[in-house]
């Protein structure tokens, strides 16, 4: 959790929590800034979630599908999952110099 925490607090440029925390406490706290967004500056949330890459179409039917007072919760769990999917795929995809075959180098 700390790596995801931190990938998160440099992307979405909010401080998050230094200390280990856990998903539900993440989701909170993404959650309590989502509402902020949305209350305050919606168009930096619309921002972050296109910079974040959130599939619109996910993201409508999951608010369609939700009630609407877990609005914040649903963005926040939505950001929390892509972050994940990336830094899977980072991880993945990962070489290091040892991994790769001389000739293939740049």
């Amino acid at each position: 959790m700390d790596k995801l925490s931190d990938e998160l607090s440099i992307l979405l440029n909010v401080p998050l929590l230094k200390e280990s925390i856990s998903e539900e406490d993440l989701v909170a706290k993404l959650s309590a800034i989502v509402e902020n967004w949305i209350e305050r500056d919606f168009n930096h949330l619309v921002e972050v979630l296109y910079r974040v890459d959130i599939d619109e179409r996910v993201l409508k039917e999951k608010l369609n599908s939700g009630p609407l007072e877990n609005t914040a919760e649903i963005i926040a769990r939505l950001l929390l999952e892509r972050q994940k999917q990336k830094l899977a795929l980072r991880n993945q995809f990962h070489f290091s110099k040892g991994n790769i075959e001389e000739d293939e180098r740049w």
